[in-house]
């Protein structure tokens, strides 16, 4: 880093920090929210559930979204039935599916090739992949964000 000359140098770099902090504020919510999503699918992996694997014949994923620009802020949201991977689940009867007001095949269930009108779901524990990928987000995020934000003061600090 560079060492300023006189006052005006000085307060001109701190001037130029504050820009580059306000210009890059979105990109770094932006690195903030990308690392949140990269760490829940991790979690995910970790704990069996694939990115490309259907629970319960939908896909699952992740999606951030990032608004604003001089107080930018980022929603990550997990979209598809990941719920029923994520939280426990309680016993349940499975009936069959009604799609429209015709339906000739009845079964809800094949076990072996078998139709079955109906199937007894035990219930699951539940994953709990939120929670944790939260706490490592809660962790890691903030030294992802201040490594965008410190990179462009050492810029402005030449």
């Amino acid at each position: 880093m560079g060492t300023s000359k006189s006052a005006a140098e000085f307060s001109s770099k701190i001037v130029k920090m504050g820009r580059i902090t306000q210009a890059r504020a979105a990109q770094t919510v932006g690195k903030g929210a990308l690392a949140t999503k990269e760490i829940i699918i991790e979690t995910a992996e970790s704990r069996g559930v694939s990115r490309t694997s259907k629970i319960a014949g939908g896909k699952w994923g992740v999606r951030y979204d990032v608004r604003g620009f001089n107080n930018p802020s980022a929603l990550v949201k997990i979209f598809g039935p990941f719920h029923l991977v994520d939280g426990p689940t309680k016993a349940h009867q499975i009936g069959p599916r009604r799609k429209g007001r015709r339906r000739t095949n009845k079964s809800a269930i094949s076990f072996n090739g078998v139709a079955r009108a109906s199937a007894q779901h035990p219930g699951t524990r539940g994953k709990r992949i939120f929670p944790q990928a939260k706490v490592t987000a809660q962790r890691v995020v903030p030294r992802v964000m201040s490594q965008s934000i410190v990179s462009g003061w050492r810029d402005a600090l030449k």
